[in-house]
Formats: structure tokens, C-alpha cells, sequence
């Protein structure tokens, strides 16, 4: 089985802002009725060679990657991607 589970915050830095600024939560709508947002994924389930999961947090298929992280990342500067599992 594969465990992923992730948990990030970032700084919210924009100009004039001080260093001291609060830090904001990366997950802004998965499973947020709960304490904390964890997904299993059996290796033996996954159809083909390779999974990708999903690391921004902003995937309509999370916690599968949809491409959303290509967007995320032009409108904030970050260079997040998936976590690719692949098949031995």
C-alpha cells in the first residue's frame, strides 16, 4: 500500500508585507470537515504502470493529480508537481 498524507503551510508574502506575516493553509477545500485529510491507495489496485498524486491540493480528483498544480504554479511562482507512484 502507498500512505501519502501531507500537510503544508506557506508564508502569505505580498508586497509590504511583513516578514512576521501568518502563515496560510495550503488545503483550501479537500475534505476540510475533518481533522486530518488522509488517503490510502492500494499499489496493487492502480490500473496501468504509474499513479500520480496529487501535491497541491487544488485537484478536483484529489488525491489524484489533474494538471491543477501547472496553474497554481503560474499564478503564485511555486514549482510544485505530483508524487508519481510507479509499478515495480
Amino acid at each position: 500500500s502507498v500512505y501519502t498524507t501531507c500537510r503544508y503551510k506557506f508564508s502569505s508574502k505580498s508586497a509590504g508585507s511583513s516578514a512576521s506575516s501568518r502563515s496560510q493553509p495550503v488545503n483550501w477545500s479537500v475534505q476540510k470537515d475533518k481533522d486530518k485529510v488522509v488517503n490510502t491507495v492500494d499499489i496493487e489496485e492502480i490500473s496501468g504502470d504509474k499513479v500520480c498524486m496529487c501535491r497541491c491540493w487544488r485537484s478536483k480528483q484529489f488525491p489524484y493529480c489533474d494538471g491543477t498544480h501547472n496553474q497554481h504554479n503560474k499564478d503564485t511562482g511555486d514549482n510544485v508537481g505530483p508524487l508519481i507512484v510507479k509499478k515495480g
